[in-house]
């Protein structure tokens, strides 16, 4: 995880080493925005990926906001075969233990479903640093079927994230 520019944030998740996710967001004392979100997969020794844009970004969290709040926004891939729409629902605070340490967290769910390119759906839980927008722990079932330089693919993954420690690696 990097800073960008103003409140940025941009992540790239090494899932596996032929799998990178990537994430743009803004977070400020406000909220937590998408700006982007994305892959980049190999398969077979065929590298191929699909980013989609924010614009607007979409809403993921507002600072303040009660239990059972949504969201919703869409974002579209920049040669234009994609789509992906976002409804999300703040599910509240929890606490979780990390690296023994007893962390603040904000939990949304997010449903995404993909067209275009890519079509299917997502569901995804964070748990979020509520000041800086870190992603303490993710929670994703994926189940798509998408159109790559080789043929038709179908991806699903049932995953489980989680930060072993809140003290930067040096």
């Amino acid at each position: 995880m990097t800073t960008t520019e103003g409140c940025g944030w941009h992540v790239e998740h090494r899932v596996i080493e032929e799998h990178t996710d990537i994430h743009d967001r803004c977070s400020t004392a406000e909220q937590v925005s998408v700006l982007a979100r994305g892959s980049e997969v190999e398969f077979f020794g065929q590298r191929d990926g699909l980013v989609y844009r924010c614009d607007p970004p979409a809403q993921l969290l507002r600072v303040g906001a009660d239990p059972g709040t949504t969201s919703s926004g869409s974002c579209a891939s920049a040669d234009g075969e994609g789509e992906a729409r976002y409804s999300g629902v703040l599910i509240g605070l929890e606490q979780l233990t990390i690296g023994g340490q007893s962390v603040d967290t904000v939990h949304i769910r997010a449903l995404y479903k993909l067209s275009g390119r890519a079509n299917g759906t997502s569901t995804v839980d964070w748990w979020l640093h509520p000041e800086t927008g870190l992603t303490v722990r993710e929670e994703r079932t994926v189940d798509t079927r998408a159109r790559a330089m080789w043929g038709d693919v179908r991806y699903q993954e049932q995953a489980t994230f989680e930060l072993l420690s809140l003290t930067p690696a040096t």
